[in-house]
């Protein structure tokens, strides 16, 4: 074979090889997440923590035996808890389901419709407070949460903190985690996990017994 048709034939075949590579995706890639009735965005880089939802042990409560303070700002909720609150020991008086999550949290997503609809059935008896602590988990900034909140009609009160000693207080292991805290403000049942209708409401209802006992 002569020298051009060898050289015709490498770059042929230099042709259909690039011609036919697979394209390299981006390291920002993202992939779809169907979430009741969204589609969210989330970077596939982002870790994601596994587990089993569990109850767990209770936190260390503080040296009064009530459930550690902290403090918060609310991104929706003020109809409900009022402009003013800003720490969580100004709700003591009426149980409280404290659940800590995240943008970047699937799990929490998921059980997100789950919470709206306990929090429709018990608003007289319970507030329920959800707290953003992704800035400390590696879950997403506060920056755009409240606009998850709106897109998927989440309307309990729901705001994030600043106090990073929340994580090492509640004992937070995986997300979400959700604390149920009587209306004496000590700490009934910690759950790690996402939560269902059925099981939030069999715990909040063993609480609010609890409270009449």
């Amino acid at each position: 074979m002569k020298l051009p048709v060898v050289l015709a034939v490498l770059l042929g075949t230099l042709v259909v090889a690039c011609s036919s590579a697979t394209h390299t995706p981006n390291i920002d890639a993202t992939i779809e997440a169907r979430v009741g009735q969204i589609l969210t965005k989330i970077p596939t880089e982002t870790p994601i923590p596994t587990f089993t939802p569990v109850p767990t042990a209770p936190p260390s409560t503080s040296e009064e035996g009530l459930a550690p303070n902290f403090s918060f700002n609310l991104y929706q909720g003020e109809d409900i808890l009022g402009p003013e609150t800003k720490q969580l020991s100004q709700l003591r008086g009426t149980p409280v389901v404290l659940n800590f999550w995240a943008r970047l949290c699937p799990p929490c997503w998921t059980e997100m419709p789950e919470l709206q609809e306990f929090s429709k059935e018990f608003q007289d008896q319970i507030i329920l407070l959800g707290i953003d602590i992704g800035q400390f988990t590696g879950l997403g900034p506060p920056r755009d949460a409240s606009k998850l909140l709106d897109s998927m009609g989440i309307t309990y009160p729901a705001g994030f903190t600043d106090d990073g000693d929340v994580v090492e207080k509640y004992k937070v292991l995986a997300m979400p985690t959700t604390v149920f805290i009587d209306g004496q403000g000590r700490i009934f049942q910690k759950w790690t996990g996402a939560l269902d209708r059925g099981t939030v409401t069999r715990l909040a209802k063993a609480m609010l017994d609890q409270d009449v006992d």
